[in-house]
């Protein structure tokens, strides 16, 4: 048959038009969810985990067709031709529908049709068109098929379970890039070279087929492969290419493992629990007080479960930067674990860790639970809750600032922004705004380890049953919680913070997540290599692809501050606080720029009047401390001089952010020759010591700043914190358990958590 008479065939063949079927339905039901109803990412992820089986199972059955066989080349193109329609259906009814979903970025999402579901369907077409041309039978050749979707897919599977790996390739879906939270989720090298290999593939069964097909037999003949010369030119070279392309795999970021990631990392420390894997320019203390953080932080986390101080060992990958990691197993800017391996896996090193203890939690907390992946889960381990898998998580690791997740959790409550249990528990919790929903079920889950003890916790916490675990169920516990939660004090400007913080969409009530992304990182980028005018354009980009966001009209009034243009800048803020809407925390953010940029532009008077109206309302240390700053320098001119354009940020397109600290670095220096004995200087100046590893230099700084007496207690607390933490470094106990008695007496919840966990740690280290 000629290609339009096998087209026509296939058109009329019931099995064509059943896969067409299941085309149109899935278009249908994409329209319906948010985010699958645009022209992007998720469209083409779950049009590429339909449609491609589809198009496998039409051309592995063409044996059926009478005279399908007669002509393996026009039925390949025909078989194509009909992948490629099976593709474009759901992808026509998002095109013409588009009008109705946001219109994010329809290049980049044609671009991923193009390699997930394109690709996928014109692969699985040529698999199966070459499985029916050697299996006997069509039904032979079907179940052939099948056999070689699931053995791709449950490869998937095994590297998900036995590897550190998050996103996944497959010749049949494309890419799965990884962790919900990692937003920009770009075109990536690693998708590019996969699709090569896969036509290296695809070539490499062509080559087959046109030097081995037997017309007259209509069978592959391995003699008649073996004779043909220019399959000896062709079939060697592209299985060298295919078999090439799998052992770069690692490399290329097509697959990999513990062992290769520990090696490209190149450095080891190990501690009582703990192997720490990290880049091997790091030093090499840094990198054992990592591993002696983990060890601390895998006790704290067992004696909070009530589980024994032996376990088994922790594997901590610590890779050098976010995109590092994305590279190496998928997750960029979301640190994961997998608790069935005992592995970690976050990005820049520090100490203590920022991150570690709540990935460490996962793990040690596991170990309560049953399965294969050791997550609180029903159906024998194989239905996760996400809510008590991250509510365990945030429990262990208690996070602290202005408020504990217990005073977050009453503020939401009170401002109705308290999702109900049955959402929370469910894999609702993945619909939820990530801050919301994370501080919420740590509050719940710590409160009932609190109430009903570790017994009743770790019975909870391996499957949900509640009833089982403190002989009440879910919802009667949950309103025993917050009639707890209601009895919490809690001033204004904590409600405020607390409505700033929590009232924001989660991910699918998000407007184009991934360009509005794409297009910050675009800006960022841009910023970085000196381009303003791409910069600007990248991040109206981003307000505009937001729906005029008020995050990314914040970020674009920032964008206008830093770069100089005041006037810009000005009418920006007016804008913004000429809305009703806006709420009091994001208003008192815009006021705080506004009065960057009238410093600026020369009215000192009129930025300090609003930064001190600003600064009572402000609950967030760091936002404090850095507008107690601003006051300090405006209130002398000398220092305005020296240090208002790097306290601003101003002037920096273009540079790296090592040369931005050098310079601020220099300027604090030349601050402290003229007068050295400033005690805000003098913090200044430890602090970037301290970030620059100067840890000698750094603590005889801050200690003589502290004796001096002249720093505001915002700053006060702060310089001890260094402190506490260059005393320890140095093996100092007896210096930083004083310091941190100091911190556990502060009027301060931030403060306060800090100097216990100081006390605790060296109390551990002591005792070692």
């Amino acid at each position: 048959m000629t290609f339009r008479e096998t087209l026509r065939a296939l058109a009329r063949w019931r099995r064509t038009r059943c896969a067409a079927g299941v085309s149109f339905v899935l278009g249908v039901g994409l329209l319906f969810v948010p985010h699958f109803n645009e022209l992007g990412f998720e469209a083409a992820l779950a049009t590429a985990a339909v449609v491609p089986i589809a198009a496998g199972l039409v051309a592995a059955g063409v044996r059926r067709l009478d005279g399908a066989l007669d002509r393996p080349g026009a039925l390949l193109a025909a078989l194509l031709a009909t992948a490629g329609l099976l593709v474009g259906l759901p992808l026509m009814m998002l095109t013409l529908f588009m009008f109705e979903a946001p219109i994010c970025d329809p290049v980049q999402g044609l671009a991923f049709f193009a390699l997930l579901p394109l690709c996928s369907a014109l692969l699985a077409a040529v698999v199966g068109w070459f499985l029916a041309l050697v299996v006997a039978t069509s039904r032979r050749a079907t179940g052939a098929w099948l056999v070689v979707v699931a053995a791709s897919l449950g490869l998937v599977v095994y590297r998900f379970y036995a590897t550190p790996a998050v996103s996944f390739f497959g010749p049949f879906f494309g890419q799965y890039p990884g962790v919900l939270y990692d937003t920009l989720i770009p075109v990536s090298g690693r998708l590019l070279t996969y699709r090569a290999t896969n036509l290296a593939e695809a070539a490499l069964l062509l080559a087959l087929v046109r030097w081995g097909w037997d017309p007259v037999a209509r069978r592959l003949s391995l003699r008649r492969l073996i004779r043909a010369r220019a399959a000896a030119l062709a079939v060697p070279p592209l299985l060298g290419v295919c078999g090439l392309a799998w052992a770069l795999g690692p490399e290329l970021g097509h697959r990999t493992d513990t062992a290769h990631i520990a090696a490209r990392l190149g450095a080891h420390a190990a501690g009582r629990s703990c192997d720490v894997y990290g880049p091997v320019e790091a030093p090499a203390e840094e990198l054992r007080l990592v591993a002696e953080d983990c060890d601390f932080r895998v006790r704290q986390i067992r004696r909070f479960a009530g589980l024994p101080d032996n376990g088994g060992r922790v594997t901590v990958l610590l890779f050098r930067s976010e995109e590092e990691k994305a590279a190496r197993m998928g997750a960029g800017r979301t640190s994961v674990a997998k608790p069935w391996r005992r592995e970690v896996y976050v990005h820049e090193p520090g100490f203590p860790h920022r991150i570690l203890k709540h990935e460490l939690a996962h793990v040690i907390l596991g170990e309560l639970c049953d399965g294969p992946f050791r997550v609180p889960a029903r159906w024998g381990g194989l239905l996760p809750l996400p809510g008590l898998v991250e509510g365990g998580a945030v429990a262990a690791e208690w996070p602290v600032d202005e408020l504990t997740p217990h005073g977050w959790a009453a503020a939401m409550d009170r401002l109705g922004l308290l999702p109900p249990a049955t959402t929370l528990l469910g894999i609702g919790f993945l619909g939820e705004n990530a801050g919301t929903a994370y501080t919420a079920m740590g509050s719940f889950v710590r409160w009932l380890r609190d109430t009903h003890g570790p017994e009743a916790f770790r019975r909870a916490f391996r499957d949900g049953d509640f009833a089982a675990a403190c002989g009440r169920s879910l919802e009667a516990l949950w309103s025993d919680w917050r009639a707890w939660l209601a009895r919490i004090p809690l001033d204004e400007a904590r409600m405020e913070a607390a409505r700033a913080r929590f009232d924001a969409p989660g991910f699918f009530a998000m407007r184009c997540p991934h360009a509005v992304a794409e297009a910050a990182a675009r800006r960022d980028d841009r910023l970085a290599r000196g381009d303003v005018a791409g910069a600007l354009e990248a991040q109206e980009d981003a307000c505009r692809l937001s729906g005029d966001d008020p995050g990314q009209r914040l970020a674009r009034l920032d964008l206008a501050v830093r770069l100089g243009r005041t006037a810009e800048a000005e009418a920006l803020a007016r804008t913004l606080l000429a809305e009703p809407a806006l709420g009091r925390r994001p208003r008192d953010v815009v006021r705080v720029l506004r009065a960057d940029a009238a410093w600026q532009a020369g009215r000192a008077a009129a930025a300090r009047a609003e930064y001190e109206d600003v600064l009572p309302r402000v609950p967030r240390a760091p936002e404090r401390r850095l507008l107690l700053v601003k006051l300090y320098v405006l209130a002398h001119p000398a220092l305005s001089a020296l240090l208002r354009d790097e306290l601003l940020q101003l002037g920096r397109p273009g540079r790296s952010p090592e040369s931005a600290a050098a310079a601020w670095r220099a300027r604090l220096e030349e601050a402290a020759r003229q007068a050295p004995d400033d005690a805000v200087v003098g913090y200044l100046l430890g602090r970037a010591l301290y970030n620059d590893r100067e840890f000698g230099p750094a603590e005889r700084r801050l200690r003589a700043t502290l004796a001096s007496g002249g720093l505001p207690l915002e700053l006060r607390l702060e310089a001890l914190a260094l402190l506490v933490n260059l005393q320890y470094r140095r093996g100092a106990w007896d210096d930083a358990a004083r310091n941190a008695g100091t911190l556990l007496a502060a009027d301060s919840e931030e403060y306060r958590a800090l100097g216990e966990d100081w006390l605790e740690r060296v109390a551990w280290r002591r005792a070692r």
